[in-house]
C-alpha cells in the first residue's frame, strides 16, 4: 500500500500507478478510449438483441374474461355477471399492472334485478397479480372504476 492509501498496479505497458480510494488524481488510473469504444459496442448490440425478446416476452400477457373464462391479450370487451365493459383501450400492457380505459354498462337491482335497469358509464380497469400458466402471464386480479353509475355500483372486483 503506497502513502496515499492506494495499492500499486501496473498497465499492460508497464506503467505503475497507485490505484485505490486514496490515490491522488494523478496517480489514478485512466481508461484507453479504443477500449471503451469496444465494451459501449458491446452493450449497444447486447441492447439491440434482447430489445425483441423483452418485446415478445411484454406481449404473453393475458387476461381470464370473468364470464367465459377465455384468455385474451388487450381484451377490447370484459364481461361479468352484471357488468359489460367494452371499448376498452390499454394505457399500459405487459407490465405489473395493466390499465385500461373504455366503456361500462351495469345493471342497477333497483328494487331487484329483474326489475332493475342498465345504467352506462366510463370505467378505469386496473389488471394485477400476474402468474404463470404455461408460457403465459395471466393477470388474475380485475379492479374497476365506474363513473357515472349509483356509487353501489361504481366499483368492480374480480379475483382480487
Amino acid at each position: 500500500m503506497s502513502a496515499w492509501g492506494g495499492y500499486p498496479h501496473t498497465d499492460r505497458e508497464g506503467a505503475t500507478t497507485t490505484v485505490g480510494a486514496g490515490a491522488t488524481p494523478t496517480e489514478r488510473c485512466t481508461c484507453d478510449p479504443s477500449r471503451m469504444r469496444r465494451t459501449f459496442a458491446v452493450a449497444l448490440a447486447l441492447l439491440v438483441l434482447c430489445a425483441p425478446a423483452a418485446a415478445q416476452a411484454a406481449g404473453s400477457s393475458y387476461v381470464r374474461d370473468p364470464l367465459t373464462n377465455r384468455l385474451a391479450q388487450k381484451p377490447k370487451q370484459l364481461n361479468f355477471r352484471d357488468v359489460d365493459l367494452s371499448g376498452l383501450r390499454w394505457v399500459h400492457w405487459g407490465w405489473s399492472k395493466a390499465i385500461g380505459r373504455g366503456n361500462a354498462n351495469v345493471l342497477v337491482c333497483e328494487p331487484s334485478c329483474a326489475e332493475g335497469r342498465r345504467v352506462r358509464g366510463k370505467v378505469r380497469v386496473v389488471l394485477r397479480k400476474r402468474v404463470a400458466e404455461g408460457d403465459r402471464r395471466v393477470y388474475q386480479c380485475i379492479e374497476g372504476r365506474i363513473t357515472g353509475v349509483p356509487k353501489a355500483y361504481s366499483r368492480i372486483s374480480w379475483m382480487c
